[in-house]
């Protein structure tokens, strides 16, 4: 369409010397009759309509169309979403502590566990989700945080505990808490499916390593594509279905059964 604009910038001038020409034309110095012009240049009046027709439909006059694009233009400066990176990390959990299942308090009730800060062995700490739901035609949109993963979720990870009635202190403890972080992310196709994986290890306080195991906690949520809330809902629901099956672990249970008494 910017061609035919173009075009017509430069035919249009043309057309118009035409015509003049062929209205003052002399034919045995007597001038044309009318019928004789309108033959002759019949063939410019079809351009310019053709020309007339083609601008009413060309981007640069056509408002509705002009509008169209600026609304569909995309935020992230391409075509396509606005990216999810550097976002901060938020706790918005779905699921409610008290829906699950109790914990046996005999166990806990009469110790106090100390969560040292976890260890984040991930090869890109800053990658928390992906949405692959594209691939593979097309690259997967990634998701970044520019929070530190290792400090948020331990302190996360202590609330939790606290609120599934596990006493948490910041010093004379019974027992301590390590963990590395083997996985803290989200992938998302049609569903948003989250895991957190830790290796954590159960300490008496003078270091004595007393159990060790492997705990992942996941979870699964539908929504909207690519939209930050929902990786935050499935992260931290993962979060809490972690420190749930750690508390549930029968071999955890024993330790501390064991490193009580």
């Amino acid at each position: 369409m910017i061609g035919l604009l173009n075009s017509a910038v430069t035919i249009v001038p043309i057309c118009i010397h035409q015509i003049r020409k062929a209205m003052i034309q002399p034919v045995d110095g007597v001038n044309v009759q009318k019928e004789h012009i309108m033959d002759k240049t019949k063939w410019i009046w079809c351009l310019l309509c053709i020309i007339s027709v083609g601008m009413s439909f060309c981007p640069l006059g056509n408002a509705d169309y002009n509008e169209r694009i600026k609304k569909s233009a995309p935020t992230s400066g391409n075509w396509g979403p606005k990216l999810l990176q550097d976002i901060p990390l938020r706790w918005k959990p779905t699921e409610v502590l008290s829906t699950y299942e109790a914990v046996d308090s005999t166990i806990y009730n009469k110790v106090q566990f100390e969560v040292r800060l976890f260890t984040d062995i991930r090869p890109r700490p800053s990658e928390i989700g992906e949405n692959i739901e594209k691939k593979p035609s097309g690259e997967g949109l990634l998701v970044t945080t520019r929070d530190n993963v290792a400090e948020w979720l331990t302190e996360t990870f202590a609330k939790v505990l606290s609120g599934f009635n596990v006493n948490v202190v910041k010093s004379n403890p019974t027992f301590l808490l390590e963990a590395d972080i083997i996985k803290f992310f989200v992938t998302e196709q049609s569903v948003y499916h989250g895991e957190v994986a830790l290796k954590i290890r159960l300490k008496a306080p003078n270091g004595d390593n007393l159990w060790e195991g492997l705990i992942s906690g996941k979870a699964s949520n539908f929504g909207k594509s690519y939209k930050a809330e929902n990786y935050y809902e499935v992260l931290s629901n993962a979060l809490i279905n972690n420190v749930y099956s750690l508390l549930k672990n029968e071999t955890f249970v024993k330790a501390v059964e064991r490193g009580r008494q």
